[in-house]
């Protein structure tokens, strides 16, 4: 669930059952990095290739009811003049992409862009809902020519 809260920050929330899913398969990913360390063997090498670690973008845009199927789109960092990199997740509203090659052209929508604060790669906002059940995402308003 997507809710704007009363600081202008959007909170994205799970119920208890799909936060003890993304629990569980955080738990078998750190499981198979700890394998991995252990013993460097190519059916480690491929369950991590096969299992990555849980990425926000899948919950997002998972189904009609998640916020980028609902109005918002995924940002590429550079495409907004961001000096980050992808680790950074940023959503806008209401987004015009080019037909011809899909490069962003507008954000028309009037909350601007909100973005997971990452800045040097050390949390992922899919523990952050793991943990709490909830994930916090910064506004960033539009600027206005």
């Amino acid at each position: 669930m997507l809710e704007v809260q009363s600081d202008g920050t959007l909170k994205i929330s799970v119920d208890e059952g799909m936060k003890q899913f993304i629990a569980d398969q955080f738990a078998a990913y750190d499981l198979a990095v700890l394998n991995l360390q252990m013993e460097d063997t190519p059916a480690n090498r491929r369950w991590l290739r096969y299992n990555p670690e849980p990425d926000i973008r899948e919950l997002l845009g998972g189904d009609v009811t998640s916020p980028c199927n609902n109005g918002w789109d995924f940002i590429r960092p550079e495409e907004v003049g961001a000096l980050i990199d992808e680790s950074c997740t940023i959503i806008a509203e209401d987004v015009e992409r080019a037909e011809d090659d899909n490069r962003l052209v507008a954000i028309h929508g009037h909350g601007g862009c909100a973005f997971y604060d990452n800045f040097y790669a050390v949390r992922n906002p899919m523990r952050d809902i793991a943990n709490t059940g909830y994930v916090i995402f910064w506004r960033a308003e539009p600027v206005r020519e």
